[in-house]
């Protein structure tokens, strides 16, 4: 999905803010996933795609290579996706023959 003024960060799906530590992070996505895991949220259809995010949010900010590139993503104003901006990145950048044409 494309970035959008109001999308939400993977800072604000674990209810962190960017100064957050590693320690400070997983303990707020464990918080966070004993309310929202699927299994005690059966009746919610949307639970398991929550949770999913909740899991890639915790991935990439508790990583040390991908944080960083989340943040240089977050800072870069760019309307691309996260996945889509680190795929750009890890094959060199991006030439101005790749921008989508419309």
């Amino acid at each position: 999905a494309q970035r959008t003024m109001d999308s939400t960060t993977y800072y604000a799906v674990l209810g962190c803010a960017r100064m957050s530590s590693t320690e400070q992070i997983n303990v707020e996505f464990r918080r966070l996933a004993v309310l929202h895991h699927p299994d005690k949220c059966a009746n919610d259809p949307e639970a398991a795609a929550r949770f999913a995010l909740m899991q890639d949010a915790r991935s990439v900010l508790t990583s040390d290579v991908q944080r960083p590139l989340y943040d240089a993503w977050l800072d870069s104003g760019l309307q691309v996706s996260f996945v889509e901006y680190r795929a750009l990145r890890e094959r060199g950048g991006w030439h101005w023959k790749d921008e989508p044409h419309v």
